[in-house]
């Protein structure tokens, strides 16, 4: 009689061990393949990053911001920002309750947009007289001042990170401290002014008020990224990161002054004072987050395109003014041997490039 060879016998059953077991080695088969195949795209992206520019800005991004711990980072903005507004809003409303002394403390928290759980804690804190109003401005100025500066040490650090430039000798100055403070001070007031705006106008009009607030953010933050530590003094440097924290801080306070809200207060009702508190403290880590990624932004494209003055100073009608010292030092610009090309300085590559 003829034997049946390995290939003639019957697969086995479904449902028995050999079925499951081949199909688990299939699974694993798989995913190797997948693995493999992933390897390899990889390693084709990363020969192809010096060559493709797009493609070697993403991973410069990818590599600093991991060393520049971001998410952490990120994470400890967030914390140090809720710090600062909450001592900040008590100050704010023990001074408007003595400008306003006949408004309700929940009138005025309506007025700027906090919401119903909030507006509770304020009608129940603040609305009395005389020295508790007295009490509730000077605790709050001394909390912000004091989380103004913890929150000024973490931008530093988040800084000196990116840029991967030495600590200072000195902890942040007064000036440093002051510019951040009033920098999230401006923030909490154009919250306000937004609210008020959406009450009066209706959402159309407030939303598009925030594109010039957007503008106002992204000065604002190229004024204070100007007193962080970075490589080069050029401040052409820290444009593409104002750029872009202009544009989230926007996007954030569209989110939530105008498309919040309403969640908010659902949130209010359903899960209490925790719920709103965890809807503040995420915006708080975006705000944080965008933050680090804006000093992360500005080290990668200075690092690899060179600073935007000298793109501006190597236009033609513009190349005299480069040679001029006080320009020239003011922007951090050297001049290449040929004596007419404006270029901007760069430090010398470190082992935290590899």
């Amino acid at each position: 009689m003829p034997v049946d060879g390995p290939d003639d016998r019957d697969p086995p059953p479904p449902g028995s061990d050999d079925h499951a077991s081949g199909r688990f080695a299939g699974l694993v088969a798989a995913v190797g393949r997948g693995t493999a195949w992933a390897r390899d795209r990889l390693s084709s992206v990363i020969d192809r990053r010096k060559t493709v520019e797009p493609i070697d800005v993403t991973l410069r991004f990818l590599e600093r911001d991991r060393k520049a711990v971001g998410s952490v980072l990120g994470s400890a903005l967030a914390f140090r920002l809720f710090l600062f507004f909450v001592p900040l809003l008590l100050m704010l409303v023990g001074l408007l309750q003595f400008v306003l002394a006949g408004v309700s403390a929940s009138t005025l928290a309506e007025q700027a947009g906090i919401q119903t759980a909030l507006a509770t804690e304020i009608q129940q804190g603040v609305e009395q007289s005389g020295i508790n109003s007295w009490v509730a401005v000077v605790t709050g100025a001394v909390g912000a001042l004091w989380a103004g500066r913890s929150l000024t040490k973490v931008l530093v650090a988040a800084a000196i990170l990116a840029w991967q430039v030495d600590p200072p000798r000195r902890t942040p100055s007064v000036r440093v401290t002051a510019g951040v403070a009033g920098l999230v001070t401006a923030m909490a007031l154009a919250a306000a002014l937004v609210n008020r705006i959406r009450l009066a106008a209706g959402p159309g009009v407030a939303g598009t008020s925030l594109v010039a607030l957007g503008v106002a953010y992204a000065a604002a933050w190229f004024v204070v990224s100007l007193l962080l530590p970075r490589a080069t003094s050029d401040p052409s440097a820290v444009l593409p990161g104002a750029a872009l924290a202009g544009l989230v801080i926007a996007v954030l306070q569209w989110f939530t002054q105008l498309y919040l809200p309403d969640k908010l207060e659902h949130a209010s009702l359903v899960y209490g004072s925790f719920g709103v508190t965890i809807a503040t403290l995420g915006t708080f880590f975006l705000l944080g987050r965008a933050l680090v990624v804006a000093s992360v932004v500005n080290a990668v494209i200075w690092e690899r395109f060179g600073s935007i003055a000298s793109l501006v100073f190597g236009l033609p009608g513009l190349r005299r003014l480069a040679r001029r010292p006080t320009i020239a030092r003011f922007f951090d610009l050297d001049l290449e041997e040929t004596g007419t090309e404006p270029v901007a300085r760069k430090r010398p590559p470190s082992s935290t490039d590899d």
